[in-house]
């Protein structure tokens, strides 16, 4: 691995897959000590979403000002500025933490020209039968469009694996095979799985970084409650809860009739996502840290 900061900086970049609790992993990360930290959280999300580039919709306002695109000025968004800012050297920090979603590159790994170099790989992955049905659920909690709108713009949970799948085996290829951690790993055992991890990518693993103060931080991830919400008024990892137990279509609570009926609709989409990643998962899945 190329170093592109001072000669002792840690460079570490977590590929992951939507709902795997990547974002509470990265808050995690923030509180590496000693050393100062630099958090880089999923750059490419302008470009897929907001660029000339973009693979889709979703988030694309074009009523915003003349040369802005939902307030960014359009020569940020492209892959190659965002790709530029994982490459700058960040010389005052002793680690630099990259949170990244695989799926931004989606059509991007023909060649690896937005791959950023200088980084340990590694991957977050969970099981597809808790991350799609939690990505459509936050969808319809978020959204005010039809779920036939919603549906025709998420490619989220159809290519969900794919290009984790494809990127892992891309860089596995060149001699160096990314470590792989399971969501359920680090929600059964936070402590021995964010050890593990630390111990493999050469970061400092202190106990104490599994804790923070309740409420909103500085990042914008928190002005996001129907996706983040459990990590707001959270107080530590282990405090992150699971998917609820029950039937993932069916619900007794009053004031989420709504949100059933609306899943209740693409319960078949929603299983034949579910069952053409879970071979791409699968096959990552082998390769997962393994805790003693």
């Amino acid at each position: 691995m190329d170093n592109m900061g001072n000669n002792t900086q840690v460079r570490v970049l977590l590929w992951c897959v939507p709902r795997s609790c990547s974002t509470a992993f990265m808050r995690v990360m923030e509180n590496c000590k000693p050393g100062k930290v630099k958090v880089l959280d999923e750059l490419y999300y302008k470009s897929y979403y907001l660029s000339e580039e973009r693979r889709s919709e979703r988030y694309y306002n074009t009523k915003n000002h003349k040369g802005t695109v939902c307030g960014f000025k359009k020569d940020q968004l492209s892959y190659a500025s965002r790709l530029s800012l994982y490459n700058e050297s960040y010389t005052d920090y002793d680690i630099v933490f990259g949170k990244e979603m695989s799926l931004f590159l989606e059509d991007k790994l023909d060649n690896d020209a937005y791959v950023p170099r200088g980084y340990q790989h590694t991957f977050l992955i969970r099981h597809p039968e808790k991350t799609i049905p939690s990505l459509y659920k936050c969808f319809l909690r978020s959204d005010s469009t039809s779920i036939e709108d919603i549906t025709a713009v998420a490619p989220e949970g159809k290519y969900m694996y794919q290009t984790a799948h494809d990127l892992f085996h891309q860089l596995k290829a060149k001699g160096d095979t990314p470590i792989v951690i399971d969501t359920e790993d680090l929600l059964r055992n936070p402590i021995g799985a964010f050890q593990a991890y630390c111990n493999a990518t050469k970061l400092p693993f202190r106990r104490e970084m599994l804790n923070w103060e309740e409420g909103k931080v500085k990042n914008k991830w928190f002005e996001y409650p129907e996706w983040y919400g459990a990590l707001i008024h959270s107080k530590c990892f282990g405090q992150i809860q699971t998917e609820n137990k029950e039937s993932l279509y069916t619900s007794n609570n009053n004031s989420n009739v709504k949100l059933q009926e609306e899943m209740d609709r693409i319960h078949d989409m929603i299983k034949l996502q579910i069952a053409n990643n879970l071979p791409l998962y699968e096959d990552l899945y082998k390769y997962r840290i393994r805790m003693s």
